[in-house]
């Protein structure tokens, strides 16, 4: 926990513009660290020991956040929490991601800021959510298909 007794949250999304924008809206909840430039999420995470860690899984190489979480949960025991956070990448059963993957919570499809904060302040709470909405480009591909 940080000296304001809010949990430490590191979010690791390369994306800066969404980052900049999930951290914005965090900060009043959590004590926010994103991960320095160019430094290796995992040893990051090691050496600083955040009470959640925010992954995102990413179209191009979404697997590399999965492994990231099962790593994070079996082999850096500090870490309370690790919540997957899937906007744009192809979907995954969410009970591969809460049981193989360890996660502590799960959210697939779009979302706003205010609901990715809910989602997490849920995660830390313990409660494991799991939310799947409709993405845009599911619906997309539902109408190319007809």
């Amino acid at each position: 926990m940080s000296a304001g007794n809010q949990p430490r949250v590191l979010v690791a999304d390369f994306m800066n513009h969404r980052r900049l924008s999930l951290l914005a809206a965090l900060q009043p909840h959590f004590a926010v660290e994103p991960p320095p430039p160019g430094v290796d999420l995992l040893r990051h995470a090691r050496s600083s020991k955040p009470d959640m860690v925010v992954l995102f899984a990413h179209p191009w190489r979404a697997d590399k956040a999965y492994r990231q979480c099962r790593w994070l949960k079996t082999d850096l025991r500090p870490t309370h929490r690790v919540a997957v956070i899937n906007l744009d990448a192809p979907p995954r059963e969410p009970t591969l991601v809460m049981e193989q993957d360890q996660a502590d919570g799960y959210w697939q499809g779009g979302g706003k800021p205010d609901e990715l904060v809910a989602f997490l302040q849920q995660v830390w709470a313990g409660e494991q959510p799991v939310v799947v909405k409709k993405s845009a480009m599911g619906l997309l591909a539902k109408l190319l298909r007809r």
